[in-house]
């Protein structure tokens, strides 16, 4: 899967391991600030999505994402996130209709152009993709 946060993978052990504490806490900080105040929590969920993304949870990431779309319909980056965590967790085809929202909103938003056809090509749509 393409990582489209633009995050770069660790290169040793130590790094790996310093860089899996400080997504963990900054994970464990999301957490408390969205216990401590629920109710307009969509940027914590956003930054939840981006952070279990970039963790490989997909699952979480995805929860997140969706509960910011939801609260935040018009938001075309949020869907280009979803579409995108959908697409690095397997899911190209639902990643699609993300992408198409966001393009809805934002119709020359070249990120989601892009992811776009980077999912018809992982479901080989070639024509699609180009």
């Amino acid at each position: 899967a393409d990582d489209v946060y633009g995050s770069s993978a660790p290169t040793t052990e130590g790094d790996a391991t310093a860089t899996t504490t400080a997504f963990d806490d900054v994970q464990r900080l999301l957490l408390q600030a969205l216990e401590y105040d629920s109710s307009d929590a969509t940027d914590i969920q956003e930054a939840l999505g981006v952070v279990y993304n970039v963790s490989r949870d997909y699952e979480a990431a995805i929860s997140s994402l969706r509960t910011a779309v939801e609260r935040r319909p018009g938001d075309y980056q949020l869907w280009n996130k979803l579409g995108a965590t959908l697409a690095n967790s397997s899911q190209s085809e639902e990643a699609l209709a993300a992408y198409e929202r966001a393009l809805q909103l934002k119709p020359r938003y070249a990120r989601a152009w892009l992811n776009m056809a980077i999912s018809h090509s992982n479901l080989q749509n070639y024509d699609d993709a180009a």
